[in-house]
């Protein structure tokens, strides 16, 4: 995952997909444009719109496991770590994503 300025916010795209599940798809299936569902998993933008809120950032993020985006939260850990969470309605769960070594 690589997040970088895209416009006046931040978005964040898979570069390199380091392990997979057994029989996932290797290219965006789910997605709702039917234009980009042949396209590579890596490469997608899964992360958008992210602003700065204070001591998070907002944005939107989407699951391509699902071809849904959802309303996103991304909360910087101290050693670097990121708390990664997607929203409906009120409630928000998600991962906590450790940096690449």
């Amino acid at each position: 995952m690589e997040i970088r300025p895209c416009g006046a916010s931040l978005c964040g795209t898979i570069v390199k997909v380091l392990r997979s599940k057994p029989g996932s798809a290797k290219t965006d299936v789910f997605n709702p444009d039917p234009g980009k569902r042949n396209n590579p998993m890596e490469g997608t933008v899964i992360l958008s719109e992210l602003a700065d809120a204070g001591d998070l950032w907002k944005g939107r993020i989407y699951n391509p496991e699902s071809g849904k985006t959802y309303n996103a939260k991304l909360t910087r850990g101290a050693n670097g770590s990121l708390k990664v969470e997607g929203c409906v309605a009120f409630i928000c769960q998600g991962p906590t994503w450790q940096p690449a070594p």
